[in-house]
């Protein structure tokens, strides 16, 4: 295990950590369609940060209610109970042609794509498009959901009670462990500071759990 805690000229503790258990593929988020429209809604036309994280890619289960194909673009509408979102697919006919044709409107789908703005609205962008069939995958998505924020939240959790100096830990910490940059980890220590979990110790870049 890799020593990720900096600590003053003063000091000589360490922290050790385990590695990043939030995702495990990083690049792959699993959200609901709420969560789009309110990370949407905060960036104000900059990058799209969920659970505290700049996502890439992301992962959408619901249910198709409106698709059209015309000239190798795929046009579709999915709802998960949360929200709706439009949804955009290029179809290759000799590639994923017959998944995208397979799905029709009121069936149940899992799109995996990235975020994209159209008229400063939220659309994903898809690289798959493919029919559920075993609904018990649906209930697993929106536990996922659940999963990855409680994840990040235990994380951070865990480096604060495990710090072990008095100075608390570093922003730089935060960024590394949570593979994060620190725009969006000093988001994420202003929620936990807000609510009481965590306080400044000798510099705004030092946090220490109450």
């Amino acid at each position: 295990m890799a020593s990720l805690f900096e600590p003053s000229e003063n000091s000589q503790a360490k922290l050790e950590v385990v590695p990043n258990p939030v995702f495990s593929d990083p690049c792959l988020m699993p959200v609901t369609i709420k969560q789009i429209h309110d990370a949407m809604a905060k960036a104000g036309g900059e990058r799209i940060v969920i659970n505290h994280t700049a996502i890439t890619n992301v992962r959408i289960l619901g249910r198709i209610v409106g698709k059209e194909l015309s000239g190798g673009k795929g046009n579709f509408d999915i709802e998960d109970g949360t929200g709706l979102i439009n949804g955009i697919y290029w179809v290759d006919d000799f590639v994923n042609i017959d998944e995208f044709t397979e799905v029709q409107p009121g069936d149940y789908a899992c799109v995996v794509g990235r975020i994209i703005y159209n008229s400063n609205q939220p659309v994903v962008s898809a690289y798959s498009v493919r029919k559920i069939t075993n609904f018990d995958r649906i209930t697993h998505h929106f536990l996922d959901c659940i999963h990855s924020f409680l994840q990040l939240e235990k994380l951070i959790a865990y480096i604060f009670r495990f710090s072990g100096t008095l100075e608390g830990v570093c922003i730089k910490v935060i960024c590394q462990v949570t593979n994060t940059d620190e725009a969006t980890a000093k988001a994420l220590l202003n929620d936990l500071a807000s609510i009481g979990e965590i306080y400044n110790t000798t510099d705004e870049n030092r946090y220490k759990a109450t």
